[in-house]
């Protein structure tokens, strides 16, 4: 029977979690089928507190959170421009800036939003609260708009060095930084003069004090200066380009995504010197609401969680590197994820006791060498096995909440270590298959419900994919 209750689960989730379904609707978005979410890139988060939060992107795509990112729901912005950020006054007074001279505003928590008309058609790139009646918002051909009444009227502004505004931010109510192609650009008046202080080429820019001020380039590297842009000096090791985001935790503390980065950049000393993450956290846009919770969002549909002050991230939805799944019964069951290594979630065992509707990642599961896992199957509700690469086999006798190493003997095919991609049970005995991409499988075996694990001598030539014992005899 528990055969045919893993086979029918596997189809249905499946079905309804992994793959990312092109659907019939009107814009023609590519959608998660569960969660029903749109899988575009997301380009702005924010949250008023832990809990409750929106996150923006592609196709003027709003979701919404108000259970610190365990469900979303999508919220209609009535426009297909790409929406790039997201700032707030308070709960019923909300903006959102994007391409095509987008700025949506809603006054109701998010559940609805107008277009803001500012006779504009060039992108918004940046929009930054400052205090609770003055906001800036910046963008492409020297776009600046600031309101001093909480976003009830905008006046353009003009700072006299023409250039692509990328990035804009406050220290306080006079010092004031804007990255652009051309210019690096300050002002210490509120606004009304900016001086260029060195050439563009900046994304972003996160004032620490009067005069400490931090920036990240398109080339990967993140700037410090500490006389308001007079001087800078680069503050890391570049891995890789493109810094989107720069966000200070507390004094010493901070991270910095970059876009086509497979990780992110941490300081611990304010900002002097960063070191290298080799996870992604978020590559477009990081947040942190207090010194413990932050929120990253990217590619893919990336929403990411850290209630730690990011020593360590949460994908808030497994939708990437799926290899197995099972499910021992209608609310109960397991995922093995193998995310690619910019997310560093090789070998990860995801749990759900609702259905599938929230998973868990399973901390309790130790990977040997953070193999990759590749499938799972149960013997009966008890008794588990889970497969990976180079012929491993775990196994739990506690319907999986623990596993432990069952079989180390390593097996090698050619040039390559493969993957157990499928077991069968009859009784007492089990069979694994192994098998290569390049040719080649092999067969462990048991006879004692996998407490000893037997490599076979049978070699197939073939990749074969899927194993199925009708008795001890024949399959």
């Amino acid at each position: 029977m528990i055969q045919y209750i893993q086979i029918k689960f596997y189809l249905m989730v499946i079905f309804f979690l992994y793959l990312i379904a092109i659907s019939a609707y009107p814009q023609g978005t590519m959608y998660e089928v569960y969660p029903n979410l749109p899988h575009v890139e997301y380009w702005g988060v924010y949250f008023f507190n832990p809990d409750s939060g929106f996150a923006v992107g592609e196709e003027g795509i709003i979701i919404k959170t108000t259970d610190g990112g365990a469900s979303w729901i999508q919220k209609s912005s009535t426009t297909n421009n790409t929406l790039w950020k997201i700032q707030a006054f308070s709960y019923n007074n909300i903006f959102i800036c994007g391409f095509n001279g987008t700025l949506l505003h809603s006054i109701d928590e998010g559940e609805n939003w107008e277009f803001v008309n500012l006779n504009v058609e060039d992108d918004f790139l940046a929009l930054k609260i400052i205090d609770q009646q003055t906001a800036w918002l910046c963008g492409a051909d020297s776009i600046l708009f600031k309101t001093e009444d909480a976003g009830n009227n905008w006046v353009r502004k003009v700072t006299g060095f023409p250039g692509y505004y990328r990035d804009i931010d406050f220290y306080n109510a006079t010092v004031g930084y804007i990255c652009s192609t051309t210019t690096f650009l300050v002002t210490e008046d509120g606004g009304k003069t900016w001086v260029s202080k060195i050439l563009g080429g900046f994304n972003t820019v996160e004032p620490l004090s009067e005069n400490i001020v931090l920036a990240g380039a398109p080339t990967g590297g993140i700037y410090y200066s500490e006389d308001r842009g007079d001087t800078w000096i680069i503050a890391n090791n570049i891995f890789s380009g493109n810094i989107q985001s720069i966000e200070m935790v507390n004094d010493t503390l901070g991270y910095a995504s970059a876009n086509f980065s497979s990780g992110h950049y941490f300081t611990t000393d304010g900002g002097q010197t960063w070191d290298f993450g080799a996870e992604r956290i978020g590559n477009n846009q990081i947040t942190f609401i207090n010194e413990t919770t932050g929120y990253g969002v990217g590619t893919d549909l990336t929403l990411t969680k850290t209630t730690d002050s990011g020593y360590t991230w949460k994908r808030l939805i497994v939708n990437q590197g799926i290899n197995a799944i099972y499910f021992l019964d209608e609310v109960k069951g397991f995922l093995l994820a193998d995310m690619e290594s910019a997310f560093e979630y090789n070998g990860k065992i995801y749990y759900t006791n609702d259905g599938g509707y929230r998973w868990e990642a399973l901390d309790s599961f130790e990977n040997l060498d953070n193999n990759i896992n590749s499938s799972i199957a149960f013997h009966d509700s008890f008794i588990g096995f889970i497969g990976a690469t180079k012929g491993i086999i775990y196994k739990t006798t506690n319907a999986g909440t623990d596993w432990e190493l069952s079989d180390t003997t390593l097996v090698v095919l050619g040039f390559e270590s493969p993957p157990i991609v499928d077991f069968s049970f009859y009784n007492n005995y089990g069979w694994a298959l192994i098998s290569s991409i390049f040719g080649g499988s092999r067969l462990k075996k048991t006879t004692n419900v996998g407490n000893e694990w037997t490599l076979m001598p049978i070699e197939f030539t073939n990749t074969l994919n899927n194993i199925f014992f009708l008795d001890e005899l024949n399959g």
